[in-house]
């Protein structure tokens, strides 16, 4: 189902005003796929205005590249006189041609002036519900961008094929200069002219969607690769499509009939990964794993006691070689983050004919631990980020926090990161509620909106916080379940240190607590995981020394 703009259209409906486009408009909300949306202006029809959305345009629907299809219903008949199709009003008849001409070029025109050296991709279709043409259309009509009453079940459908034709905007090549739109950029410009403040849901919405959209082209030709045995390392950036891989990969073994296994090492994405596998149980952290083995022996697990988590590892890598080999697949994710040891326990685990992918992004080696050396296996780099801002992966590869250059590969254009300062505990948690309180102004809901700490929980100002910005907050208490299980408190706004946020994202992030004196690079490893946790916007809560040393990065001459 399509995505319509504005959404509230029951009070026109209620009014009977613009009766047919709103029948046409819920047709083509009904008939066209979440890859598309529509703006029109029904919402504010009158009984004596049309519901034009822009001059004689109806409806601009938009595809998830930025091209649009523009389309002018013509209610009524219509008839052939001059050259032209001919529509009569009272004030006298009106040439169809040059009405959408002028509106198309006036789109177009107003676009360029708001956004200089771009230009608006605009495509265009007549809709004619209560008129056939009969015989050859005039000439200075594309037959092609009629749909008439014959054909007007078939007006979803004539608007697929004009994006299939050609989904996206025109290169500067082809238009002889100006540059192809931005996607974000066209949706806030549509928004301006149907006069409504663009909704941080539609943004969500199109940030979520087109992230998977986008990044499953990494699970698609990864999973086409063959070799035997299918031993498969991606180093992928934040953001490249990891996770789809993953989830890819368990459906197909799924499907298939064979047992899988996947790994990690944070417990939140572990969590996370349960809700979206096909089978629950085959998610597990590495420690997760080690308290199973542990369990089996009879073994107490007290979660609170020192050296827990190496205990754990440890129950898991003694009783590996012992292990039956039943496991048909094997994904290890965070890989970054094991140790060789761990990594030799698992393979223990999985049968000769198996297949294991190791997924990992060295830029959030937070343990500072080495790579796992893996010998022999084939090595996929993807180094594009489908879920970040723009203006992210500017600002990332401003401050080279990652080894090697990321490239922006998302639809969402972004806003300039906030940067506030802190000088003592008190003004630390005032910036962070007025953080968090701008973004709720700006309409975001609280669930919407994540709050992560550069300081572990031992040392961290904020993380016991019960409310931000009036919100309750949903952190961890420090406690577990006797099955291991994190106990978190009930609320709605996302309150996590750094390290267990990784793997995870929000659509705004505030970034608190970050304090250093030097530009190290762990410093650059917390900056590059925290940064790209968000899908739309980010705000950093920095002492003056952090402030101060990313201010001088980003204006040293050497970094431009």
């Amino acid at each position: 189902m399509a995505q319509i703009i504005p959404d509230e259209i029951d009070a026109a409906a209620r009014r009977s005003h613009a009766a047919r486009e709103i029948e046409t408009l819920e047709r083509l909300e009904r008939e066209l796929s979440d890859e598309y949306t529509i703006y029109h202006g029904v919402h504010w029809a009158r009984a004596e205005a049309r519901a034009a959305f822009y001059g004689e345009i109806d409806f601009a629907v938009v595809n998830r590249l930025g091209r649009i299809v523009a389309i002018e219903q013509k209610n009524g008949t219509v008839s052939m006189s001059g050259g032209d199709l001919v529509k009569t009003y009272a004030t006298g008849a009106k040439g169809l041609r040059a009405q959408v001409t002028r509106n198309l070029h006036g789109l177009m025109r107003e676009f360029g002036r708001r956004f200089p050296g771009r230009r608006l991709d605009i495509d265009h279709l007549l809709y004619l519900p209560d008129c056939t043409l009969s015989g050859a259309p005039p000439a200075s009509i594309d037959p092609t961008r009629v749909v008439d009453a014959v054909n007007a079940g078939l007006l979803a459908a004539r608007i697929v094929e004009l994006f299939d034709e050609r989904p996206s905007p025109a290169t500067s090549r082809e238009t002889g200069g100006a540059e192809p739109p931005d996607a974000c950029d066209v949706h806030l410009f549509l928004s301006d002219v149907v006069q409504v403040t663009p909704s941080v849901d539609a943004l969500s919405r199109l940030a979520r969607r087109h992230y998977r959209q986008l990044s499953g082209g990494l699970a698609t030709w990864a999973r086409r690769l063959e070799m035997q045995p299918h031993r498969l390392r991606v180093i992928g950036t934040a953001g490249s499509g990891k996770t789809q891989l993953a989830l890819e990969e368990l459906r197909a073994a799924k499907a298939a009939g064979k047992s899988a296994l996947y790994v990690c090492f944070n417990r939140p994405l572990a969590d996370a990964m349960r809700r979206a596998a096909p089978v629950a149980g085959c998610c597990n952290t590495f420690h997760e794993l080690g308290a199973w083995v542990m369990r089996q022996r009879g073994e107490s697990i007290d979660y609170s006691a020192p050296g827990i988590f190496d205990r754990l590892a440890g129950a898991l890598i003694e009783a590996a070689p012992t292990m039956q080999a039943t496991v048909d697949l094997l994904v290890v994710d965070e890989g970054q983050d094991f140790e060789p040891a761990w990594a030799a326990a698992l393979l223990q685990l999985v049968r000769p004919e198996g297949r294991c992918l190791w997924l990992e992004d060295p830029s959030q080696g937070l343990y500072r631990r080495e790579p796992v050396p893996l010998p022999d296996w084939a090595v996929l780099r993807s180094p594009v980020d489908y879920r970040s801002p723009h203006v992210v992966v500017t600002l990332a590869n401003a401050l080279e926090l990652t080894d090697e250059p990321m490239q922006a590969g998302g639809v969402v254009h972004g806003f300039d990161p906030q940067l506030h300062e802190y000088g003592d505990e008190a003004s630390l948690l005032e910036r962070t509620h007025a953080a968090v309180a701008a973004f709720l102004a700006e309409g975001h809901a609280a669930s919407d909106i994540a709050v992560i700490t550069w300081r572990g929980r031992e040392h961290s100002h904020v993380i016991r916080e019960e409310r931000i910005a009036g919100q309750r907050t949903r952190r961890f208490t420090g406690r577990y379940t006797e099955a291991g299980e994190a106990i978190v408190s009930d609320g709605e706004l996302q309150l996590e240190t750094l390290f267990r946020f990784k793997g995870q994202a929000a659509d705004c992030v505030v970034i608190t607590e970050i304090d250093f004196d030097a530009w190290t690079d762990e410093v650059r490893r917390r900056l590059f995981v925290g940064l790209t946790r968000a899908r739309l916007k980010v705000a950093l809560v920095g002492s003056v020394s952090a402030n101060g040393l990313v201010l001088g990065r980003l204006a040293s001459p050497d970094l431009r």
